[in-house]
């Protein structure tokens, strides 16, 4: 198991037990970093048995480069290849936030936001990577699609043990709220012919949460907004989670269902008056690919409780059946 924080990284067996941990700056010193390293994601490759890690550096034009790591074997202390992207060399005068990972059989999927120099918002954008000459040792050829009207594309990697192929697929929803999300099919492999396809799919309008409120202090709790935060994909539907507004105000957690044959759409969503639910990540629960199952891990808190993480599972019907407090 590896995790990933603004600090540092560390490694887990499957027991529990503690394999180290490094910072940042001594996990890049043959890359001399001269700016700030923060926002890091890290994603197992189920296909290849291996890890991708992404640290980005620097928030200006000309500081910002994204770093993208595979480790050389099943297991991560053996170590890592660091390949480094200038955000300003994909995109010139930009510097890139925000980082999303997916993986399908044979690329790996990189999402991010653009900003100025003056930090205005570019345009989203979609790197689809070539990870087999990356776990070789070698750069890895990329291509990428940009989006001006899109804020934040999250790819969707296979929810059990395989993986997609040809292609992803991708979701958008608005951060602000909506009554729409968008979904992107990535039609081919990054050496094939791809292309990237939106459909905006109609939805129950969502809207903008509003920050939180935390036992024994003043200071609100941020919940952000409404973008899409964590999915995948398994048998023909795609599952996502953001955070929604309820009609008395609090924040709360939306699940979304999306068959992409039969272009249907179910929607959960969960919270209780008094208590902001939010930063939602989904993952598989179930124990074949046709049972939809999932687990749901959240942050809850109120005037009345320390922020505080829990855990819901949803079952093959859509129904909410228990909740851990951890």
């Amino acid at each position: 198991v590896v995790t990933v924080g603004n600090e540092d990284y560390a490694v887990f067996d499957a027991t529990g037990r503690s394999h180290g941990s490094m910072v940042w700056d001594d996990f890049f010193t043959a890359q001399n970093p001269t700016a700030m390293l923060y926002d890091p994601r890290v994603l197992y490759d189920p296909v290849h048995d291996r890890f991708i890690l992404v640290v980005l550096h620097g928030f200006t034009p000309g500081e910002s480069v994204i770093a993208v790591c595979m480790s050389v074997s099943s297991n991560p202390l053996e170590g890592w290849y660091i390949y480094t992207f200038a955000s300003a060399s994909v995109l010139a005068d930009s510097w890139f936030d925000f980082p999303t990972l997916g993986v399908s059989d044979k690329d790996f999927y990189l999402t991010g936001n653009m900003f100025d120099a003056e930090d205005r918002f570019t345009s989203a954008i979609v790197l689809q990577i070539d990870k087999r000459t990356g776990y070789a040792g070698m750069p890895p050829n990329y291509r990428y699609w940009t989006f001006n009207d899109a804020f934040t594309i999250l790819p969707l990697s296979w929810g059990q043990d395989a993986g997609v192929s040809p292609g992803i697929y991708m979701v958008s929803t608005k951060s602000g709220g909506s009554d729409a999300f968008v979904l992107y099919d990535v039609t081919d492999d990054f050496d094939g012919s791809p292309r990237m396809i939106p459909e905006s799919v109609s939805v129950a309008p969502y809207e903008l949460p509003l920050d939180g409120f935390q036992k024994g202090s003043s200071i609100a709790v941020q919940t952000n907004d409404c973008r899409a935060l964590s999915g995948f994909y398994l048998d023909g539907i795609a599952h996502f989670v953001h955070e929604n507004k309820s009609g008395n105000g609090y924040t709360m957690i939306r699940y979304v269902r999306y068959d992409v044959s039969n272009r249907k759409v179910r929607v959960l969503d969960y919270g209780l008056d008094g208590f902001e639910y939010a930063f939602p990540s989904v993952a598989s629960y179930g124990t074949t690919m046709q049972d939809r199952s999932v687990v749901i891990n959240f942050l809850r808190t109120g005037e009345t409780v320390y922020p505080e993480s829990r855990v819901i599972t949803v079952d093959h019907d859509m129904q909410p059946v228990s909740y851990t407090h951890l």
